[in-house]
């Protein structure tokens, strides 16, 4: 799930700004926090939703094993969700 939320990151239009605002002290920032809180709720809860309601994981959804989320092949399908419905590309630092 981190990983996720670090292509969030990475992939957000104000990462630039993000950078800037919270990259230069070692302090947690309260309000970074809300962004990341808001990235989950804007980009990752639909991504995960897509990708629990795709046929190769609605068995073992229903079955409540979430375990299939750190799998690679999990992690590329939500990414190319991300691409189709983001525009998102895989980002490294």
């Amino acid at each position: 799930m981190s990983g996720r939320l670090v292509q969030a990151l990475l992939n957000d239009d104000k990462y630039p700004v993000y950078r800037e605002d919270y990259g230069t002290r070692l302090a947690k920032e309260a309000s970074f926090a809300d962004v990341l809180r808001q990235l989950t709720r804007t980009k990752l809860v639909p991504l995960l939703k897509e990708l629990c309601n795709m046929p190769a994981y609605e068995s073992k959804v229903s079955d409540g094993k979430f375990d299939f989320l750190r799998t690679t092949d999990a992690y590329k399908r939500a990414m190319d969700c991300a691409r189709d419905r983001f525009s998102w590309s895989k980002q490294t630092f």
